[in-house]
C-alpha cells in the first residue's frame, strides 16, 4: 500500500531533484546551474526554498539529491542531519556529492595508472584535506533502502562561464580583457578535466543506474595542455598572446593563476564507470577536451557571465556636447570612444589608404562632386571597422563620437560588403558551377519577400552595428554658447573653431532634412530596428540628461565587463590616497604658511610696540629733565646745604636717635635761616654790643 501511494504521489509530483545551490542563495552555484540545466532537459522538478518547507520535508520529496562539497561543503552537515528524518521509501534516496579528482593528489601507488574502485586508499595535499572528510560523510550516509550515496570526483571542470574557484575562468576573463592569459609552469601540464554539463550528466546517469562502486571519477579524454588551452583561449577571445606564471611567484601561490596543485597531479586514471556511459545511452558534450568545443566555451563564458558589448552611437549636432558625453559615459562603464577624425588621421598614415583617398578626391573634383574634400564613405567606413573590429571593441564595445553623419555612411557601417559577403558564406562543394547553378535555381524560383528579408539580415555587420542610440537635442544657440565656451587651448581648427562651427551646423540642418529623399540623416537607417533614445542637454533639462543616458544603457542592470579590475582599483586607490596626501600636505602647507605669516606678523607689531615703546620713553626722559631743571636748582641752594650740614653734625655728635637730632637740626637751622628770624638775631647782637 506504501509503494502504490508513494508511486502514485510521484507520478502527480513528478520526479523532484534538491539542488544545495538552489536551496541556499548564497551558495557557490557553478555546478548547481549545471544541475538545474539539466533538470529542465529532462523535465524534472527542481524543489525550491519558499521559506515554509523546512530542510527536512525538502529531503523526503527529493529523489535526488546534489552538494557540492568542494564549493559548499559548509551545507553538508545540515543535509546530513536533515537525512536522518527519512523514514521507509519504496526506492533509496540518491545522494550525490560532488567532489573533485584532487582528494587524489597524494595516492600512494606502484602502478602508473590510479584505479577509482581503490578509492579507500586515497589520499590528498592538506588543501584538499576538508573534501577528503566530507566525502567520508556522504559515504557513511548509506542506509539500505532509504539512502544510497555516491561521490563523483570530476577533473578540473569547465564550461558553463567557466569555474572561478578551480577552473580556467582567469584564462578567461585575461583573454577577454585583452590581457595576456598566463599558463602555470612551462605549460606542459595536462591535467584531468572534465565538462561541467557532462558532470550533470553523469550525476543522473548515476540516478538512474547505481555504478558498481559508490565512488566514480569522472574525467573525459583530454589531453591539453595548459599552455594549448591558454593559446587557443587568447586567440578566440583576445590578442592571441600568452604568458608564463612561476610556480612559485606570490601570485601564483595566491591562486591568482589558476590551480598549482593541478599542474603537479602527474598521474591518470584507469577508465572506470565513465568510460562505458556512451554505450549505455549518454551523449558527451565534450568528451575530447576544450580544444574541441573552444568556440562553444568562449560563447558561453561571455554569455554566462553577462558580458555583453555596448556598442553606443551619440548623434547630434555641433556642440550638442557628443564628445563630452562620450567621455563620461566611457568613464562609467570603461570603454572606448572611437573619433571619426582620430581614426582618419592614424589611418592616413598608411601610405595605401593615404593614396587611396587622394585618388577619391581627385575623381571628386574631376566630376565636380560639391563636396569634393570629403573622404568617401567606403574609404572612411572601412578605417574605422578596422578598429570596431579589434578584440577589445568586439568584446566590451564602443562609444561613436559624432559618426556616422549620414545616411549612407551609416548603411556603409551597418552593411557587409559585397567581398565580406561572400567571405562570410560558405564555398559549395563542386566549385563555381554548383554557386552559378543555385544561383540559377533561386532566379527561376523568384525572389520572395522572406527571402529578400533573410538576405537582407544576413548582410548586417553585427559587430559594427550600434546596438545603443542616442540623440543629443540641443537648439543652435546653446550649441554655439558651448563652443564658445571651449578653452583657447583646446579648440581643434576646422572642427570646433566658430567658423567651422557654422559650415559643420550648415551642413548637419541640410543633413537633419525629415523630408529628404532619399533620406539623408543617419538616424533614419537606425530606427527600422532600434529605438532611439531622445536627450534634451539644454537649460534645466540638461541635469536630469547623463541619467537618463545611463538608464537607457543598463537597461535595468549595469553591463558587466570586470571592471574595475584589480590593477585599476589599485590605481584608482593610489590616486586617492595620493590626492589625499596631497591635499593633506596642501592644507598642512597652508597652515604653515599662515602661521608663518601671523608669527611675522606678530614679530613686526611686537618690533614696532618695542620702538614706539623706546621713543615714549625717551619723550618722557626728555620731558622729564626739561622739568626738572628749575627744582634741581632750587634743591642744590636751598635743601641740600642745610641737609649737609645737618648729616655732617649727626656724625659729628653721634647722637641717640640721629633722625629727631637732624629733624631738630633742620628745624632750628629753617628757624634761624628766616630773614625775620635774621633781623631778630641782629637787633639781639647789636644791644648786646651796646651794653
Amino acid at each position: 500500500q506504501f509503494r502504490g501511494k508513494w508511486f502514485r504521489a510521484m507520478a502527480d509530483q513528478g520526479f523532484s531533484v534538491f539542488i544545495d545551490s538552489v536551496w541556499w542563495p548564497s551558495a557557490n552555484k557553478y555546478v548547481g546551474m549545471a544541475i538545474n540545466s539539466q533538470c529542465l532537459a529532462l523535465q524534472h522538478n527542481v524543489i525550491q526554498n519558499d521559506g515554509k518547507t523546512n530542510l527536512a520535508d525538502a529531503l523526503a520529496k527529493a529523489s535526488l539529491v546534489v552538494v557540492d562539497l568542494l564549493r559548499n561543503g559548509t551545507f553538508v552537515q545540515e543535509i546530513i542531519k536533515g537525512l536522518e528524518a527519512l523514514g521507509e521509501r519504496p526506492t533509496p534516496l540518491c545522494l550525490v556529492g560532488v567532489s573533485t579528482v584532487m582528494t587524489w593528489n597524494k595516492t600512494r601507488t606502484k602502478a602508473e595508472m590510479y584505479d577509482e574502485t581503490l578509492y579507500t586508499r586515497r589520499g590528498c595535499s592538506a588543501k584538499y584535506k576538508s573534501t577528503r572528510a566530507l566525502e567520508t560523510l556522504i559515504l557513511n550516509c548509506e542506509r539500505k533502502d532509504i539512502v544510497r550515496p555516491c561521490i563523483v570526483a570530476p577533473g578540473v571542470l569547465y564550461g558553463s562561464g567557466e569555474d572561478s574557484v578551480e577552473g580556467f575562468f582567469n584564462i578567461f576573463k585575461n583573454a577577454w580583457l585583452c590581457k595576456e592569459p598566463y599558463y602555470l609552469g612551462d605549460g606542459k601540464a595536462s591535467p584531468p578535466m572534465l565538462n561541467v554539463q557532462d558532470l550533470a550528466k553523469i550525476v543522473f546517469m548515476i540516478q538512474n543506474e547505481a555504478p558498481p562502486k559508490p565512488y566514480v571519477v569522472a574525467i573525459d579524454e583530454s589531453k591539453d595542455t595548459l599552455k594549448e588551452i591558454a593559446e587557443a583561449v587568447s586567440k578566440q577571445l583576445g590578442t592571441g598572446g600568452v604568458q608564463s606564471a612561476k610556480l612559485d611567484s606570490m601570485d601564483t601561490m595566491a591562486g591568482k593563476h589558476g590551480n598549482v596543485e593541478a599542474v603537479l597531479f602527474d598521474k591518470s586514471f584507469k577508465p572506470g564507470y565513465v568510460s562505458g556511459l556512451e554505450g549505455k545511452g549518454m551523449q558527451w558534450v565534450c568528451k575530447g577536451g576544450p580544444s574541441t568545443k573552444l568556440k562553444e566555451l568562449c560563447d558561453e563564458f561571455v554569455k554566462n557571465n553577462g558580458l555583453d558589448a555596448v556598442r553606443l552611437f551619440l548623434h547630434g549636432r555641433p556642440g550638442a556636447g557628443k564628445s563630452f558625453f562620450a567621455e563620461k559615459i566611457a568613464k562609467e562603464y570603461y570603454l572606448k570612444v572611437i573619433s571619426a577624425r582620430k581614426v582618419l588621421e592614424d589611418a592616413m598614415k598608411n601610405a595605401e589608404f593615404a593614396k587611396a583617398v587622394s585618388d577619391a578626391k581627385a575623381a571628386a573634383k574631376k566630376a565636380k562632386s560639391p563636396h569634393p574634400d570629403a573622404v568617401p564613405p567606403h574609404l572612411m567606413t572601412s578605417a574605422l571597422k578596422k578598429v570596431l573590429r579589434t578584440p577589445e571593441c568586439r568584446n566590451k564595445g564602443f562609444i561613436l563620437d559624432g559618426y556616422p553623419t549620414t545616411y549612407e555612411e551609416a548603411k556603409a557601417l551597418g552593411e557587409l560588403t559585397e567581398e565580406e559577403m561572400k567571405a562570410k558564406e560558405p564555398k559549395k562543394e563542386g566549385g563555381d558551377e554548383a554557386e552559378k547553378k543555385e544561383e540559377a535555381e533561386e532566379a527561376k524560383e523568384g525572389d520572395g519577400e522572406g527571402k529578400e528579408e533573410e538576405k537582407k539580415a544576413d548582410n548586417k555587420d553585427v559587430g559594427c552595428l550600434p546596438t545603443l542610440i542616442i540623440d543629443l537635442q540641443s537648439e543652435v544657440e546653446e550649441a554655439k554658447k558651448r563652443v564658445q565656451g571651449i578653452p583657447a587651448d583646446q579648440i581643434v581648427q576646422g572642427h570646433n573653431n566658430e567658423e567651422s562651427f557654422m559650415s559643420r551646423t550648415e551642413t548637419f540642418r541640410q543633413v537633419s532634412d525629415t523630408n529628404a529623399d532619399p533620406p539623408m540623416c543617419p538616424l533614419e537607417y537606425f530606427r527600422e530596428s532600434m529605438e532611439i533614445l531622445e536627450v534634451l542637454v539644454d537649460g534645466a533639462e540638461a541635469k536630469k540628461s547623463f541619467g537618463l543616458m545611463k538608464a537607457y544603457i543598463e537597461k535595468g542592470s549595469k553591463p558587466q565587463n570586470f571592471h574595475p579590475t584589480e590593477e585599476e582599483s589599485f590605481a584608482a586607490r593610489t590616486a586617492r590616497e595620493k590626492a589625499v596626501a596631497e591635499q593633506k600636505a596642501k592644507a598642512e602647507a597652508l597652515a604653515k604658511e599662515k602661521q608663518e605669516k601671523e608669527a611675522k606678523e606678530k614679530a613686526e607689531i611686537d618690533a614696532k610696540d618695542r620702538q614706539r615703546r623706546k621713543q615714549v620713553l625717551l619723550e618722557e626722559q626728555a620731558l622729564i629733565e626739561n622739568c626738572s631743571k628749575p627744582l634741581r636748582e632750587y634743591l642744590m641752594g636751598n635743601v641740600i646745604p642745610p641737609l649737609i650740614k645737618g648729616l655732617l653734625e649727626v656724625c659729628k655728635q653721634q647722637p641717640e636717635d640721629p633722625i629727631d637730632y637732624l629733624a631738630e637740626f633742620l628745624f632750628k637751622f629753617a628757624a634761624e635761616d628766616k630773614p625775620e628770624a635774621r633781623k631778630v638775631e641782629a637787633k639781639e647782637e647789636g644791644a648786646k654790643t651796646s651794653s
